[in-house]
């Protein structure tokens, strides 16, 4: 089975930033850090880490837990390949250009933890995902990610909706929330606790707002086609932005889930 035209999207929007994410993802790192300190155990020999980027939150988890061994995947090719170069001859690390949804056959485990920053909202079977990932953990092995809640972006969301009345959707309201995940890990885990984290940062214009998220690649363009055609169209979405909040501000709904003790099946 072929790739979705929607990851085929997700896919050339991040390989798009490969070369700028490190220099624009501040909010990410922020996310990485949180993450990490929520995983308190520190023997884990091998990890399976989904959606490895860069290689920032990859380089955190060797550091911070010295494995044995860490396989990391990654939908887009130029994303592995930036990882790859940060970590140079790192042989503990197996990088995969891969799905996170569509695993290799090679990718087996059982992995101590398997763990993610930032990525797994873009999955469109969540809840399945979920099931195929506690099916490589190791008995006694622990699930630990964050993801980006459909929280974030709320005030671009409210300018654009300001802005123009035909309905145009931010890639964000479509991220599932925390009650949805926190049920469907409690069908998988006998232990499950789950954290939100609000974070806001301000810009000096709406240009850079966007600069930041096409610079992440976190901002892929859907069907609904072209919601800002040209200077005066960005001028007028900003002012409304700033009209609604007096500043341009986008607040980050970082949500972070760790879940250990797999029921039994």
């Amino acid at each position: 089975m072929g790739i979705s035209a929607e990851k085929k999207r997700i896919e050339h929007s991040f390989s798009r930033a490969a070369a700028t994410y490190d220099r624009f993802a501040i909010v990410q790192e922020q996310a990485s850090r949180i993450l990490l300190s929520s995983i308190w155990e520190a023997d884990f020999g091998k990890i399976l880490e989904i959606g490895c980027g860069t290689g920032n939150y990859t380089k955190m988890l060797l550091d911070t837990f010295d494995p044995d061994k860490i396989t990391s995947v990654d939908l887009s090719g130029p994303m592995i390949r930036r990882a790859g170069e940060r970590l140079g001859a790192e042989n503990r690390v197996r990088f995969i250009q891969a799905d996170g949804e569509a695993l290799p056959a090679d990718v087996k485990g059982p992995f101590d933890l398997v763990t993610s920053s930032g990525t797994m909202q873009w999955f469109q079977d969540f809840q399945g995902s979920l099931n195929a990932l506690a099916g490589l953990l190791s008995p006694g092995g622990t699930a630990c990610f964050s993801i980006f809640g459909p929280g974030t972006l709320r005030e671009l969301q409210e300018a654009v909706n300001a802005y123009t009345d035909t309905p145009w959707s931010l890639p964000a309201v479509f991220f599932p929330g925390r009650d949805a995940i926190t049920a469907w890990l409690g069908a998988l885990f006998n232990r499950v606790v789950s954290r939100g984290h609000m974070v806001t940062l301000e810009y000096p214009d709406l240009y850079s707002l966007l600069k930041v998220l096409r610079s992440t690649g976190t901002a892929p363009k859907g069907g609904q086609g072209t919601l800002i055609t040209g200077p005066a169209c960005l001028r007028r979405l900003e002012e409304k932005y700033i009209q609604i909040y007096g500043a341009v501000s986008a607040t980050y709904e970082i949500l972070i889930f760790k879940a250990w003790e797999k029921r039994q099946t």
